[in-house]
């Protein structure tokens, strides 16, 4: 495969930036077979994994009563959002959550219980009414195998739900069938974790910042992370367009020097 092509704006990568993808973007140990799939849907989508449009990870899921790794491609929000723009029939999204009494079944009876749920409307220029979708917090929350939030659902618990019904009702007003978004998953596996969890974090967040520092370090490049920013430090040796692809950005330092930083939060 010699580029990736986005089916709305023709933007081609560089035989470089597939190289870059190829042993940057996926976990260690991808088969061949599992890259040439998931550059192939990166490909039929029109979506940029450099530009963190969608990811390729390993995530633990149940296959007949088995526990199995599997390489999937899975799309960011962002990743939707930018394939809804690309339509040219995009007319805008509104996101908003409340506590609403939802049906829940409780010892085989159903009842109405209160829950967070979060309200997506996405609107397109050439229908007449609205995409919506409505999720319930109970549903998605992802959880620890100990049975607890994870630390994301349990600290932006409105953000999380709303990322989850933006994504929904995005994928059915552009009929963006076969893939998911990463905020809807459990089970994935990300290079800071216990390979042994059978439920474990999964959050865009945590994801692109591994993957910046693991860039990094493919790259041979030094950095340093204070706070909210990493820095490159030192020469970048010409690859200053991966590190834009990367959204990393050239300021003054405190001694007036030019260098790469990004913000991871």
């Amino acid at each position: 495969m010699k580029n990736i092509i986005t089916k709305n704006n023709s933007q081609n990568l560089a035989e470089q930036d597939i190289a870059f993808i190829k042993n940057q973007m996926f976990p260690l140990g991808a088969s061949v077979k599992d890259i040439d799939f998931c550059l192939k849907v990166a490909q039929e989508l029109g979506l940029n994994p450099i530009t963190k449009e969608i990811f390729f990870l390993e995530r633990k899921t149940q296959v007949n009563g088995q526990w199995v790794v599997k390489v999937e491609p899975l799309v960011s929000r962002d990743g939707l959002l930018s394939m809804a723009h690309k339509s040219g029939n995009f007319g805008g999204i509104e996101v908003s959550s409340e506590i609403k009494e939802t049906p829940k079944m409780v010892n085989g009876v159903w009842e109405y219980k209160k829950d967070l749920v979060a309200k997506a409307i996405v609107y397109r220029n050439d229908t007449q009414k609205p995409f919506i979708t409505e999720v319930a917090y109970s549903e998605y929350v992802q959880k620890t195998k100990e049975g607890n939030p994870t630390k994301f659902w349990a600290d932006k618990p409105d953000t999380m739900i709303k990322k989850v019904a933006e994504a929904q009702a995005l994928r059915k007003a552009f009929n963006i069938n076969g893939i998911r978004s990463i905020d809807e998953v459990d089970g994935i596996i990300t290079p800071s974790q216990d390979n042994n969890d059978e439920s474990l974090e999964v959050s865009a967040e945590v994801v692109d910042i591994n993957q910046d520092l693991q860039a990094l370090k493919t790259l041979g490049f030094d950095y340093e992370r204070k706070g909210d920013w990493i820095r490159v430090i030192g020469n970048t040796y010409n690859k200053d367009s991966i590190l834009k692809n990367l959204g990393f950005f050239e300021r003054k330092d405190c001694s007036g020097n030019l260098c790469w930083v990004k913000q991871v939060a």
